[in-house]
């Protein structure tokens, strides 16, 4: 990344490295009745990282995980995407620096599904 910089009122040119900010957090999702759970999961995770891919994240752009929604919904055999929620201070964006490109860090325990035809443990939480 470039940035210009006018000392003394002469032009000059400073060049400042480009940082890695790895992009985690937790994603909760309603699934198709008996599907491999641990097969969809690396799936949501494949596909959440290729979509946080430094060489073709626009520069400057914050990661909202509201764009991550349409990602995992369109990973076969999710029904529904109940929650995305990301790593950080704010849960809804990660904020970067014009230095800063994105990394996705998404591991499949970081996935949690709901199979509709599994009865829930816990009827009465809202969680």
């Amino acid at each position: 990344l470039l940035r210009r910089t006018v000392p003394y009122g002469e032009e000059a040119l400073h060049v400042v490295k480009a940082v890695p900010v790895t992009i985690t957090g937790t994603v909760t999702a309603t699934i198709e009745p008996g599907v491999d759970q641990e097969d969809l999961k690396t799936l949501i995770a494949d596909a959440l990282n290729d979509f946080i891919d430094w060489r073709t994240w626009p520069a400057g752009r914050h990661v909202h995980a509201g764009d991550m929604w349409r990602v995992i919904n369109a990973v076969e055999n999710v029904r529904y995407v109940n929650a995305v929620v990301l790593a950080g201070s704010d849960r809804d964006v990660t904020t970067l620096q014009p230095w800063q490109f994105p990394v996705g860090g998404f591991r499949p325990g970081d996935i949690n599904l709901i199979d509709p035809s599994v009865p829930d443990p816990n009827p009465m939480s809202l969680a």
